[in-house]
């Protein structure tokens, strides 16, 4: 048996960044979020694939989503805190599939924590 712990947070995929608003620095978008969860379980898979891991602990430990935790991303934001949650959701989801069909991972735990929040909340799922 090998474990392996992956961490995922602060993914903010309804936030909205736009170029101009940073000196054309960076910029973000539930796209550009939704690219980057895709490549973050890719690239995990293909390390649990090269470490031979058989048990994961997958540690979602808040802010996947940012709702409307500032008055100005109730404006700026992609989309409303219910649709990001969809969206959150199918993303976590999709990619706990993608790494239980495409790795040796038997055993696959969910931590998950509720970010910004006091005191924190903790849930969870072992599938």
């Amino acid at each position: 048996t090998r474990y392996a712990v992956a961490l995922f947070s602060d993914a903010h995929i309804e936030e909205t960044v736009e170029p101009n608003g940073v000196l054309g620095l960076n910029k973000y978008s539930s796209d550009i979020a939704k690219e980057r969860v895709e490549h973050y379980f890719v690239n995990l898979a293909r390390c649990l694939n090269e470490d031979q891991v058989t048990d994961l602990i997958f540690a979602s430990l808040g802010d996947t989503i940012s709702g409307f935790i500032h008055e100005e991303l109730a404006q700026t934001n992609g989309m409303s805190p219910l649709e990001a949650t969809f969206l959150a959701q199918n993303l976590i989801y999709s990619g706990l599939d993608y790494i239980y069909n495409n790795t040796e991972v038997e055993t696959i735990k969910f931590i998950g924590i509720v970010g910004n929040q006091q005191p924190y909340s903790l849930i969870k799922i072992v599938c």
